[in-house]
């Protein structure tokens, strides 16, 4: 028994050592994070929107987190857009995937607002959906 828990810990060692990329770099996440353009600091409740470049024209939405970052799941091969905006930032326009700086081994992209003078309104895609879709079954009691 010992000695099967050893082979099979100097297998799997064996192919982490061995291995050409980062483990999960098979399964790419598509991880965006925002920070301030003049500080470098990540924002955390920046919205952040993603569409896909296109016959299918999906929109994904995300919020960032505590650390500056909104993961959409895996990349699924296709070309995407992404736009961020928060209060008191200017909103970002629509930069490919492709053309944001890469930061880590992960694969995640880097989006960078810069603050603005003036108070910015910022729409929350998901929260507006759920909104709209909560008053939508209130209704419908």
């Amino acid at each position: 028994m010992a000695r099967s828990l050893l082979c099979l810990m100097t297998l799997v060692l064996g192919i982490a050592i061995l291995s050409p990329g980062p483990l999960g770099a098979s399964n790419p996440q598509m991880r965006i994070l925002v920070v301030d353009q003049d500080s470098g600091s990540s924002l955390e409740q920046v919205a952040v929107t993603r569409r896909s470049i296109g016959a299918s024209a999906e929109v994904k939405f995300r919020t960032t987190d505590g650390g500056g970052i909104a993961n959409f799941g895996r990349l699924a091969g296709q070309d995407f857009e992404i736009a961020a905006c928060r209060p008191d930032y200017v909103p970002s326009d629509w930069k490919r995937w492709s053309e944001l700086t890469e930061v880590d081994p992960v694969g995640t992209r880097v989006l960078k607002l810069k603050r603005s003078t003036t108070r910015q309104s910022c729409t929350y895609g998901d929260r507006s959906l759920r909104r709209r879709t909560g008053s939508t079954t209130a209704r419908s009691r």
